[in-house]
């Protein structure tokens, strides 16, 4: 998403990718505080903080689940994000060339120029190829002019697809 833009939408399938923007969006500094307690406890002790850290989304507020989004982002294996068909996180803990787990720096400036950005936007949790409108065919047709930007991650259909514990199937990639 462009900084500045004045209007915009970010829906996705996995409820807590939207919990980390819609955090950024309305409760930045609640969401860096917890994004640091993640980092302190992760720094000091990478093994045990990653095997006890996963709050329950039914009781965790919505900066508490976007810390941890973030936090299962930046320490676990390559970035990656994955569920089991139970919803569970399921990715090792990550670590440096030389086998030491990553350590975490707080991206504290770049939440707070984001969050500004994001106040005009419709931060949304959809199923997954469902976002009312967009995308319903392959021939839909976007009211995009110069200087919008549309970014859409598809499926990585054939390899792997367990981004939701619901998973793509052919019809949401072809959507």
């Amino acid at each position: 998403m462009a900084m500045g833009c004045p209007v915009g939408l970010l829906a996705d399938g996995n409820r807590r990718l939207v919990s980390w923007w819609q955090a950024v969006q309305d409760c930045p500094a609640e969401l860096l505080a917890h994004m640091r307690r993640f980092a302190e406890r992760h720094n000091a002790r990478p093994a045990e903080t990653w095997a006890s850290e996963s709050p329950r989304a039914d009781r965790a507020t919505l900066a508490e689940q976007g810390a941890w989004l973030w936090y299962v982002q930046s320490a676990g294996f390559n970035g990656l994000h994955r569920v089991s068909q139970a919803g569970r996180f399921n990715v090792a803990l990550g670590k440096d060339g030389h086998g030491a787990p990553y350590r975490l720096t707080v991206p504290e400036a770049e939440v707070w120029e984001l969050s500004p950005s994001l106040l005009a936007c419709d931060v949304k949790h959809h199923e997954v190829g469902c976002v009312p409108g967009l995308f319903a065919s392959r021939s839909a047709e976007l009211e995009v002019g110069e200087g919008d930007v549309l970014y859409a991650d598809p499926p990585y259909l054939g390899t792997f697809s367990a981004y939701t514990s619901g998973g793509f199937g052919l019809e949401a990639t072809a959507r």
